[in-house]
């Protein structure tokens, strides 16, 4: 199947304004503009930028089983999961607590706020594991994490598992209605579990070719509405943010000329290290950031903030590697798990999430 480069774009800039969010607009802001409005704009927008993180995992997961038709494909994801994700978490989890043993992270109380309120706990090789292995994805804990960030790894997985389960319930003549159903079932509730199954529908149409209708007739209603649910609904995960950023993903994806950009070589290098950008920039912050910014922020604020920000971009490339382990590693797990005889697909690396 061909890939769909424009999903690693979309995840590339979608971890750049996470990371834009949370060095400019909430872990250093340096005015009252920076933390309480710098974040309706696109680039600094982290919370939507995580909907659409959850938007094109379901994209992501859905569209290979639409276009193969292949059961054992599932299988293969859903075996492969949770190793996928577990690998990275507890690398970037075991870097911090080695950081904390060897004096690199202060104590909670003497961190620059709000870095005190992560990473709160005497960390012990039990709860490095049990963190890692466990408690990230059915037992999460602000305080007990190395990583603010990382509280999107149990949605992120459960999330993967409704999918899968959904596509393959659901028979195929009934797909675009069931999806829908359910995608309007969840949103009702504010379930957050509603981006990762409109993913799924938005790979629906785009594999029944819907997507040059809904370009031709919605585009400039959903560039509208995505950019301005910001302001208009709160800045929260609400039905309101949500359709948003619904309308917003739909329209990178199915307007030619931002697919477009989208698939260039930029978004498409930003692809390739958004997850792990995803996950050290937290723990960047906190180490390199935090004091920089108490001894330096006064005068120096932005060039602190700059300076996170070239941080965390070349520590996620030196995190590859271990992304790349994860790739192979779950890929080995659900080929062991499944009895193939055969070697699994090997498919062109596979970037952010």
């Amino acid at each position: 199947m061909q890939r769909q480069y424009f999903l690693d774009g979309i995840r590339g800039w979608g971890s750049v304004a996470v990371l834009f969010y949370h060095v400019f607009c909430d872990g250093f802001p340096l005015n009252d503009f920076s933390h309480s409005y710098l974040h309706f704009m696109p680039f600094f927008n982290g919370t939507g930028a995580v909907m659409v993180f959850f938007i094109v995992s379901g994209f992501a997961l859905a569209i290979p089983y639409f276009e193969r038709n292949d059961s054992q494909f599932l299988k293969r994801i859903a075996v492969a999961r949770y190793p996928r994700l577990m690998v990275p978490v507890f690398a970037i989890s075991a870097v911090v607590h080695l950081a904390w043993a060897l004096g690199l992270v202060a104590p909670p109380a003497e961190r620059y706020d709000p870095f005190g309120n992560v990473f709160a706990v005497e960390p012990t090789l039990w709860h490095l594991l049990r963190f890692s292995l466990f408690d990230v994805f059915f037992n999460y804990s602000h305080p007990r994490s190395y990583a603010g960030p990382l509280w999107t790894m149990s949605v992120e997985l459960l999330g993967s598992f409704l999918v899968l389960g959904a596509v393959a319930l659901v028979p195929e003549r009934l797909r675009f209605a069931g999806l829908l159903t359910l995608s309007l079932v969840l949103i009702l509730f504010d379930s957050v579990y509603c981006l990762f199954i409109f993913g799924a529908l938005i790979a629906h149409c785009w594999r029944e070719r819907y997507d040059g209708e809904i370009a031709r007739w919605a585009m400039i209603l959903i560039v509208v509405f995505g950019l301005s649910s910001p302001f208009i609904f709160e800045y929260t995960l609400n039905r309101g943010t949500m359709m948003g950023m619904m309308c917003l993903t739909i329209a990178c994806i199915c307007v030619a000329s931002v697919r477009s950009f989208f698939s260039s070589s930029l978004s498409r290098e930003l692809g390739r290290i958004s997850f792990p950008l995803y996950l050290v920039h937290g723990p960047v912050m906190m180490m390199i950031g935090a004091p920089l910014m108490s001894t330096y922020g006064n005068n120096y604020g932005f060039l602190v903030q700059m300076a996170v920000v070239a941080a965390s971009i070349t520590a996620a490339y030196a995190f590859i590697p271990i992304n790349d382990v994860a790739l192979i590693f779950s890929r080995a797990t659900a080929k062991r798990f499944l009895r193939e005889k055969s070697a699994l697909p090997r498919p062109e690396k596979q970037v952010g999430r």
